[in-house]
């Protein structure tokens, strides 16, 4: 139901000529299998301008699952009205880790908090929303951890908020073998929450003001501490879990308030009207580029290059 290139169709919605489609399509599904077509599994997803369809009065077929989608960052765009929720077809939930797409894409590290996925999550479970869930996480290196939150949610989808609020510890004491669990969790949890609020692939020199309440200084200085935190646990972790942590902890975190102190630098760079201080930003955007690129060389030679 979508064109090329995983684009809308085109400009206007025939309604009628799509609902066409879906009865010829059964059609095929019957005479390939020799059965009637409510026999075969079949799922309508309600991404993006599809769901416009719907919402303008596309129907399909009562035994066809409604798969539901998010808004590409975690947070859904629809759940089934009460009378709807009886359907004999149910209703499923796309959801995203990973997202390609405007205005930019989010692939490179986690900017999931679990917080949120079990209050969205939660809240499609209790409108009806059990027939199956589905997560895109794109590379499943840099998103375990809310990959294994969304496995295990929707293997005891009735958790309590008291279990979600020590999942983090829980989970990080199973990677790091009860070593630095309090440190290690509130550092992976803090750069969770402050990915999730902007992420880096959306930072730029503008995101932040350098007038308005110091706000860029105060952000900035907020990653120079977790980032100096990071470093402390990665010389006191044992190691045989120096890796894990920083495969799952100390690189996103140490990478990311990299990319902060570049675009601060570069908007100082824009910003200053004094000649020496654009040089030495000008400087510091270079040495933070040629970081990333330091950091990014020896995540991927971690366990003889297996990331």
């Amino acid at each position: 139901m979508r064109g090329n290139g995983d684009e809308a169709m085109g400009e206007g919605e025939n309604i009628s000529l799509l609902e066409q489609i879906i009865n010829k399509q059964r059609k095929i599904i019957s005479e390939v299998t020799g059965r009637s077509a409510k026999e075969t599994p079949q799922i309508w997803a309600l991404y993006k301008e599809v769901q416009d369809y719907y919402d303008k009065g596309m129907r399909v077929p009562d035994d066809v699952i409604l798969l539901l989608c998010d808004d590409n960052w975690g947070n859904l765009r629809k759940l089934p009205s009460l009378e709807n929720r009886d359907r004999k077809g149910g209703f499923e939930i796309y959801y995203h880790y990973d997202y390609v797409g405007g205005p930019r894409n989010s692939k490179w590290i986690n900017v999931s908090q679990i917080q949120r996925t079990w209050e969205q999550m939660t809240l499609a479970y209790n409108y009806g929303v059990r027939k199956l869930w589905v997560v895109n996480v794109g590379d499943l290196k840099g998103q375990e951890y809310p990959l294994s939150y969304f496995m295990d949610l929707a293997w005891n989808p009735e958790q309590s908020l008291e279990e979600m609020e020590g999942y983090t510890k829980n989970w990080v004491e199973k990677q790091l073998g009860g070593n630095y669990i309090n440190d290690a969790s509130k550092l992976l949890a803090a750069y969770s929450k402050l990915n999730m609020t902007i992420s880096p692939e959306l930072l730029d020199k503008d995101t932040f003001s350098l007038e308005i309440d110091y706000e860029f200084e105060r952000i900035l200085a907020n990653y120079r501490d977790l980032s100096n935190q990071a470093g402390q646990l990665f010389v006191l972790m044992p190691e045989e879990y120096r890796q894990v942590y920083e495969q799952l902890i100390y690189f996103p975190l140490v990478a990311t308030a990299n990319l902060y102190e570049m675009y601060y630098a570069q908007a100082i760079n824009w910003k200053s009207n004094d000649t020496k201080i654009v040089n030495q930003a000008a400087d510091k955007v270079e040495w933070c580029f040629k970081r990333d690129a330091e950091l990014t060389s020896h995540y991927h030679s971690l366990n003889n290059g297996k990331w």
